[in-house]
């Protein structure tokens, strides 16, 4: 069994780390926030309401995310991150924030930032929202899941679904 004995589950209701102990330290932290690039001033889903560029629960989650790591405590993430010609802002964030950690961006999906936003296009003020997107150099959105763990050399690795395929072929081609 994957699960022998009953995992004790405790349910905690509040924001990010508020309601839990300042002390308590986690040896794996895994997150799926809101990610939806939402005009500022449009009420839309607590679930998935992410602000105007759709990081805003991220930074708060990063800013204390270090201290609550235990030694050789990882993080990991699944979310949609705007991103420039550069690519997805969710990665500079996470290598601003958690110094000494080796990233490992898996990019899943990418979309025009056009698309992305669409479901608010017949909202008063979409044209402004989307040009001050624009105006920070925002042109895709990207779907991503991020690995942060400590290393010796920390820094960023881009892996792709093209790459990952080929490597599930080389290792299926061994066993076949």
């Amino acid at each position: 069994a994957l699960c022998p004995a009953p995992t004790p589950l405790e349910r905690v209701h509040g924001s990010l780390y508020d309601p839990l102990d300042a002390e308590r330290l986690f040896d794996l932290i895994l997150v799926n926030p809101p990610f939806e690039l939402v005009p500022e001033d449009e009420t839309w889903f607590l679930h998935s309401d992410g602000g105007e560029d759709g990081l805003d629960v991220v930074r708060d989650l990063l800013a204390n995310t270090p201290e609550r790591l235990a030694p050789g405590g990882r993080f990991e993430i699944i979310t949609w991150s705007p991103g420039t010609a550069r690519g997805p802002l969710l990665v500079d964030l996470m290598r601003d924030s958690l110094p000494g950690m080796r990233l490992i961006v898996h990019l899943l999906d990418v979309q025009p930032l056009a698309e992305h936003i669409a479901p608010f296009r017949d909202t008063p003020g979409f044209d402004a929202f989307h040009a001050r997107l624009v105006a920070r150099g925002l042109e895709e959105v990207y779907f991503l899941f991020v690995h942060a763990a400590p290393a010796r050399t920390p820094g960023v690795e881009v892996v792709t679904p093209q790459v990952e395929v080929e490597t599930c072929r080389a290792l299926a081609a061994q066993w076949l």
